[in-house]
């Protein structure tokens, strides 16, 4: 094998020589490449494990917020007090079909409560409907209220309840269609339209409404016939009419709503552009705030330019996605009180208007009635007459009524789709209902029992007293 020449032995050498800088390692710059790696890959790892500690969290809180990412369906719709509440309203209308029909006060009436109600088909809740407004109601609470069930049926004794002793001996009346030859005749055409279903409910409310306005009371309660009335809800109603005295609410309104979905107050797609804005905001103040703390400290080690870009591409990112999954409602609450609620309150079940704003709506709903085709069920009519006219609307929170009904009034074919395994009826629900009138209703029994062992040292007397009022205060 030839040997190499001195020339070419003396090139190679030369050739080593002119190897440029870069491509030799440096020890130096490896015992700064991997720490400054190893803390950054550190920083992710805790940014996981915090994150996920807090994703367990967040999961477990808003597991009964239905504008979460995480809510759960079957804690959601669990029926934790409106299942005693029904009891209670069940035993209300069996004690009284054995006791003496009601006699009304008109001295201290202040709310006409109207109930319009026709049969379902295969369901009725109007029962129930009628016993939570009643069950638990002091003397005094129910010489307040002028209770007027509406039979929306042409034929009254088409309504199982229209025949029952309780409805006619629990109320102060019942109401039932009293119409010239003209409007009989069309209200039966509507009776059988199933398509016209929406004019017909239209009618009812408008002739419930004008009923309850002509007894006289300063305020109307329209309440459909598959809700439920927590004990006490006539309670809340005069402390929410209370509060807007004392806060001297001067502007007109058109109603107080007593019950309302919250399904309607997560992250609505008209306000994307703000949630955009914010979250760049946010973006650029982190980014703001990183580029300060390295012009400040240029030779920090963590705050390098990839840790930098992390930040921003993933880590604020990730945490604003938490922030919207979490939900509106569990990070912002309704505050409880008499609170404003001009946009999303769903629907029409529980509404009370002061009596000089009921003779507008009634023409606003003549004048949508009077064309040939009606445009907007009752709750969107409504909606819009207030919007029309500036009317501001109020709402109780939390709600003192619920809607239990399984099936709409209206709903004439089965749904082929539902949303969280229910129907849209059934959708229409308080979700803090259940949980806040289960804990008030298990404070108030613990508030009466302090009263009985108080009584003790008083004598049995007072002790049976207070028992027999306690079950009176339950059952009516």
């Amino acid at each position: 094998m030839p040997s190499e020449s001195p020339g070419e032995e003396e090139a190679f050498l030369d050739k080593s020589r002119d190897t440029p800088p870069s491509r030799k390692r440096n020890p130096r710059a490896l015992k700064t490449f991997w720490p400054i790696w190893s803390i950054q890959i550190k920083c992710l790892l805790a940014f996981a494990a915090v994150y996920g500690i807090v994703l367990l969290q967040v999961r477990k809180t808003a597991r009964r917020d239905p504008t979460s990412l995480f809510f759960d369906p079957d804690l959601g719709f669990e029926r934790v007090y409106s299942t005693q509440r029904e009891a209670e309203a069940h035993a209300f209308v069996d004690k009284w079909n054995s006791m003496h029909p009601y006699q009304a006060s008109t001295a201290n009436q202040s709310v006409c409560v109207g109930i319009p109600t026709a049969q379902r088909a295969n369901v009725s809740y109007f029962e129930t409907t009628v016993g939570s407004i009643l069950a638990g109601l002091s003397l005094e609470e129910r010489s307040e209220l002028y209770v007027l069930p509406f039979i929306a049926h042409l034929e009254p004794q088409q309504h199982p309840a229209y025949q029952t002793s309780w409805l006619h001996g629990a109320t102060d009346d019942v109401l039932i269609y009293d119409l010239e030859r003209k409007e009989r005749k069309f209200v039966a055409y509507l009776e059988k339209s199933e398509k016209n279903h929406h004019k017909k409910s239209l009618i009812d409310y408008k002739y419930i409404l004008n009923a309850c306005h002509e007894v006289g009371t300063p305020f109307i309660l329209i309440v459909e016939d598959d809700v439920l009335a927590a004990a006490g809800w006539h309670e809340h109603l005069k402390a929410a009419l209370r509060t807007k005295v004392r806060r001297s609410i001067t502007e007109s309104s058109l109603y107080l709503r007593l019950f309302y979905t919250e399904k309607n107050f997560g992250w609505n797609k008209e306000n994307w552009l703000s949630y955009l804005l914010y979250s760049t905001l946010l973006e650029s103040l982190v980014a703001g705030l990183l580029l300060l703390v390295r012009r400040r400290s240029p030779n920090h080690r963590l705050l390098t330019t990839s840790f930098c870009i992390t930040t921003l591409i993933l880590y604020t990112p990730l945490l604003i996605l938490l922030f919207f999954a979490t939900g509106r409602l569990t990070l912002f609450p309704l505050a409880h009180g008499l609170q404003p609620m001009n946009q999303y309150g769903c629907c029409s079940q529980a509404l009370l208007y002061p009596r000089d704003q009921v003779p507008g709506l009634i023409s606003r709903f003549e004048q949508e009635l009077s064309g040939i085709k009606l445009r907007k069920a009752v709750d969107a009519l409504i909606e819009t007459y207030a919007d029309e006219t500036g009317l501001k609307r109020w709402a109780v929170v939390p709600s003192p009524f619920q809607h239990i009904g399984a099936r709409s009034g209206k709903q004439i074919k089965p749904e082929k789709w539902t949303k969280w395994g229910r129907t849209s009826a059934e959708r229409i629900w308080n979700f803090e209902f259940e949980r806040w009138w289960m804990e008030h209703h298990a404070g108030a029994a613990e508030g009466r029992d302090d009263q009985i062992d108080e009584a003790v040292d008083h004598g049995v007397e007072s002790v049976d007293a207070l028992i027999e009022a306690s079950a009176g205060t339950l059952i009516g």
